[in-house]
């Protein structure tokens, strides 16, 4: 099995395993159809992604990762109030070419639908900054830091004022360091500032 389908049949069944998942994710073994839908690029990991994650059980993952997967489906539905106006500033980071695909309390994730290795950014209020090279490191990263959530705090990683255990954070910097090709900073400036 190719590189890219045994990390998406891993990351659907670690999901499914975590007690803080709503809904449910399920690996297709043959890609599903994906032609119709303009927001999926015609190739790369992306499309793979895509073709091989059946997202219609409207899967979110929970706790201290909260974050709402958006399938092929409802990927036209999840851009709206994110294109473009000629306000914005180009220092900002946005392209007309991302496309939202999960989204964490208003904040989203996107990828860039032109260009093929598809490197992931984390937006917040159209600020964009780099997560991770592609869907593959993110998923990793993610996997790596609820790990650290799940089995080293039992998911007790908030402290009596309601933030975040200085441990906790040091912890999911440091595992998700280890995972090739996720930005640290970025991830955790997308999850934890």
């Amino acid at each position: 099995m190719d590189h890219r389908l045994k990390v998406f049949e891993s990351f659907v069944a670690q999901f499914n395993t975590w007690p803080g998942s709503l809904g449910h994710l399920k690996f297709n073994q043959t890609p599903a159809n994906v032609s119709a839908i303009a927001e999926v690029p015609k190739s790369g990991v992306m499309r793979d992604y895509f073709e091989r994650i059946d997202f219609s059980a409207r899967p979110m993952i929970g706790a201290d990762f909260s974050l709402q997967l958006y399938g092929p489906q409802n990927l036209a539905k999840a851009q709206q109030g994110w294109h473009t106006t000629e306000k914005e500033d180009p220092a900002w980071g946005w392209k007309d070419s991302f496309t939202v695909f999960a989204d964490r309390n208003g904040d989203v994730l996107v990828f860039d639908r032109c260009d093929e290795h598809s490197p992931i950014f984390g937006s917040i209020q159209k600020r964009s900054f780099k997560v991770a090279t592609d869907i593959l490191a993110l998923m990793g990263a993610l996997q790596a830091g609820i790990a650290v959530q799940v089995q080293e705090f039992n998911d007790e990683t908030i402290d009596e004022e309601q933030n975040y255990k200085p441990a906790f954070l040091h912890r999911v910097r440091e595992v998700v360091g280890t995972v090739a090709g996720a930005d640290v900073n970025g991830f955790m400036k997308f999850f934890f500032e």
